[in-house]
């Protein structure tokens, strides 16, 4: 009897706990919204289709923005930010490493063989991908390797990205052109230099011209999300969001991502720029300027007192 009125007293004490919680209803937008903060990002312009990318080149904690641009030229601008997560970038250099690759440079950054230093992969208007690598850790010197990289050419205007799709520890090369598909190239082994042509047609991806890919994870589900620019007159963004976790399959989302376009050849890129945990969302366009949108955060809203249970115990007598 002694243990039932002392289980009965606990019982009684946790509802009255319960009764006076005060929890609050969290209401979450959608990950995959983002919010216009500029159409001119730190006043950049490269002159004709720019195409970004971010690092840490150095190593300083603040990151640096290299942009490709075309109109004749194969030159990378290169910015530095002006403190740790701060949306203010200065300008360095508009002829980063001396390099020119002709026309159309679409830059991106990787680390092929896990030396630790960076692989610099440039994308161009003849359709191969130029290669430079790191002089040393934390320099901003590169060298050139090659103008042919894995003897890749897809046509015109290669746009490079990587990722580790199926987390086999072998880098998956992207590579958009000028008839809006994806040619998927698969390293050979880990940390090799040698990758493998797969298709040139990624889960049948057409986004109609001048295809720019990306990879991010929007809502942090543990899958990939692809976001794809194009170089239609309304510089729409395609969305496609990996089928499950490790897959090579990704089913289509939408052909307006964000409802935000470019001009023509929008090409996107992802960082967290003032480490708030929310993404910006960097895209550059024809107009040679950078279009900056922020993740929607997420917001607490307070409803009051709410009960959130009942009393689940038997009295006894």
């Amino acid at each position: 009897m002694k243990k039932l009125k002392l289980f009965t007293a606990i019982a009684l004490v946790l509802s009255i706990i319960q009764l006076f919680a005060t929890p609050q209803i969290v209401l979450q937008d959608e990950a995959a919204q983002f919010e216009m903060v500029t159409e001119t990002f730190n006043s950049i312009n490269v002159i004709e289709s720019s195409a970004p990318t971010f690092t840490d080149l150095d190593g300083d904690g603040l990151l640096d923005l290299l942009v490709g641009n075309g109109n004749g030229y194969g030159v990378i601008y290169h910015y530095e930010q002006d403190s740790e997560n701060s949306m203010s970038f200065t300008f360095v250099t508009d002829s980063f490493n001396s390099i020119d690759v002709g026309n159309r440079s679409a830059p991106t950054f990787t680390d092929l063989d896990g030396d630790g230093l960076l692989d610099l992969l440039i994308g161009e208007n003849d359709g191969n991908i130029n290669h430079y690598e790191q002089d040393a850790e934390n320099s901003t010197g590169f060298t050139f390797v090659t103008s042919m990289f894995n003897s890749i050419d897809i046509g015109r205007y290669s746009k490079p990205t990587f990722t580790d799709i199926d987390n086999d520890c072998l880098l998956d090369l992207l590579v958009g052109e000028e008839s809006g598909n994806l040619n998927h190239y698969e390293q050979d082994s880990e940390n090799s230099m040698s990758f493998t042509f797969v298709t040139n047609s990624f889960n049948s991806i057409d986004v109609g011209i001048l295809s720019a890919p990306a990879f991010t994870d929007l809502d942090s589900d543990g899958l990939l999300d692809l976001i794809v620019g194009n170089g239609d007159g309304d510089g729409v963004i395609y969305h496609y969001e990996q089928d499950s976790e490790n897959s090579m399959s990704f089913t289509f989302v939408t052909n307006s991502f964000n409802s935000a376009g470019a001009e023509w050849e929008s090409a996107p890129t992802f960082t967290d720029l003032d480490g708030d945990g929310l993404l910006d969302y960097i895209f550059g366009e024809y107009s040679a300027n950078l279009n900056h949108f922020e993740q929607v955060g997420i917001e607490p809203f307070y409803c009051g007192d709410i009960l959130i249970g009942n009393k689940v115990t038997r009295d006894y007598y």
